[in-house]
């Protein structure tokens, strides 16, 4: 039986040939394919302009340091997240404020953040994890920057509305992949500059430290080829989302936020019984599917923060687990899970 794995990309003929086209022209580093995909990322997120970067986290960092974040200051991160954000605050010798999720929609406790107070908060990221997007109106606050982190999704209409950047990832597992990559979008093209200006090192007037942090034109026309199919990206996950609920609904089993303004379905995530994650998740492997937690550790546990700090986010990675669900999914092997699904959970596994 092969393994249905936790996710894979979509890719045909449409980006092998647009790698090829750009392999074929001699000029594969920064170009115009790069120009070409920063346009339509930026027309895709309603953005005046974009930077297109090597990568989420650099994405991120970037974008924070363009708001003049540096030692000392603080950024406010949710605890139930990606490793990048905390890897981005701390490069830049900042400090990472971890604060709780509320478990209705997995996201940042609006409350608890806008309770937070400290003369050395600068900013702060909100991830929509998973394709699930809060109203972010309730994540300002004066004198803070918002960065919104849209690096799970890509094609959400209510993203980039209230943020200073919006960022995104283009690695494999993404909503639109060009292997590694990232961009930051902005309606204030001064940011966009700034960014632009720091991504290079060379044939610099002055002397400061600098990295090389540019996307190339063999990634970036796999992404303008993705680009534009986001949209029937997000028809499929749909597609997919509603086959899964016609099975974990019933049971009780699928997790709906509450609370919300959009959701584009990132993963498929099911509620289990405390103590039954570590067991559903072998009995899946069991039958041939990877399903995985959602977030591989909690931020605050590599603070070695107190897990009694964050009640919420503990009690969501013990007892959410993520599916397959990505455009990649064949239907049968869409029908494999909800089977094994059947069997695992008709017999209380």
């Amino acid at each position: 039986m092969n393994l249905i794995p936790h996710s894979r990309p979509l890719l045909g003929e449409e980006e092998e040939e647009a790698v090829k086209r750009v392999i074929r022209s001699g000029y594969i580093a920064q170009g115009s394919e790069v120009e070409r995909f920063e346009r339509k990322v930026a027309r895709l997120s309603g953005s005046k302009a974009a930077c297109a970067v090597c990568n989420g986290t650099t994405a991120l960092k970037l974008s924070l340091q363009v708001l003049g974040v540096g030692k000392g200051d603080e950024v406010v991160l949710p605890d139930y997240t990606c490793t990048a954000l905390l890897y981005a605050v701390c490069a830049l010798q900042a400090e990472p404020r971890i604060i709780d999720i509320s478990s209705s929609h997995l996201q940042l406790d609006a409350e608890k953040f806008q309770a937070y107070s400290s003369p050395r908060l600068k900013a702060v990221i909100l991830p929509y994890m998973f394709g699930i997007i809060p109203g972010a109106e309730s994540y300002r606050k004066e004198k803070v920057y918002l960065v919104e982190d849209a690096a799970q999704a890509l094609g959400a209409e209510k993203i980039g509305r209230m943020g200073i950047a919006l960022v995104y990832s283009f690695y494999a597992t993404k909503m639109a992949t060009t292997g590694e990559g990232g961009m930051v979008c902005s309606n204030d093209a001064t940011i966009i500059e700034r960014i632009k200006e720091l991504r290079e090192y060379d044939k610099k007037e002055e002397y400061s430290l600098r990295f090389n942090y540019k996307m190339t034109d063999i990634q970036a026309a796999m992404g303008v080829v993705q680009a534009g199919k986001v949209a029937g990206f997000v028809e499929r996950r749909k597609e997919i989302q509603r086959y899964y609920d016609d099975f974990f609904l019933a049971r009780g089993l699928a997790f709906k936020p509450g609370g919300i303004e959009e959701w584009i379905p990132y993963r498929y995530l099911i509620k289990l019984p405390p103590g039954s994650l570590d067991r559903s998740e072998k009995a899946y492997r069991a039958q041939g599917i990877e399903a995985k937690r959602p977030v591989f550790q909690l931020l605050h546990r590599y603070l070695k923060l107190p897990d009694n700090l964050y009640p919420e986010s503990v009690k969501c990675y013990n007892s959410i687990l993520s599916l397959p669900l990505y455009p990649a999914l064949k239907d049968g092997e869409v029908e494999r899970v909800v089977e094994a699904s059947r069997e695992i959970f008709e017999k209380k596994c």
